[in-house]
């Protein structure tokens, strides 16, 4: 079951449970904002809420095929806001379920979907790295993140 709990110009969706594998996800629900102060534009239909779209629509497939895992796949999705230093602060989320005082096993991203942008994926591949996540950059076109090793 998906909830969408509402962030200031931030899109942010969880689907949880028991036995639940956790894939995150980075989207450009919105465009890049004006100042420092106001991060977030106006909303991206198709680059974005279509994406992200597509991701629940194929996580709601798996889960609904018994063929498949003894497990259900869920998923914690993040607006990037087409920023590549919002997007490193959003990542943040990713490890909060992972590591420190508040880890949470059941919670824990195992992959990140994402980002859009190759400056953003670029920007968001260090920290995943770090933390050996793994990351597919599904629109991603640089050359810089064609090398395997850094």
């Amino acid at each position: 079951m998906a909830s969408l709990n509402e962030e200031p110009k931030s899109a942010r969706i969880e689907v949880d449970g028991e036995n639940v594998v956790v894939l995150g996800g980075l989207f450009p629900v919105h465009s890049k904002g004006p100042s420092e102060e106001d991060r977030c534009g106006p909303m991206l239909l198709e680059k974005g809420i279509q994406r992200l779209e597509a991701m629940l629509y194929a996580i709601d497939q798996i889960n609904n095929n018994t063929n498949y895992w003894n497990f259900k796949m869920g998923a914690t999705i993040l607006d990037t806001c087409s920023s590549d230093s919002y997007a490193l602060e959003q990542s943040l989320q990713f490890l909060h379920y992972s590591c420190g005082p508040n880890a949470n096993i059941s919670r824990k991203v195992t992959a990140v979907v994402g980002a859009a942008n190759s400056v953003v994926s670029a920007s968001v591949a260090n920290i995943f790295r770090l933390f050996q996540i793994p990351q597919v950059s599904y629109a991603s076109t640089s050359e810089e993140l064609d090398e395997i090793y850094k």
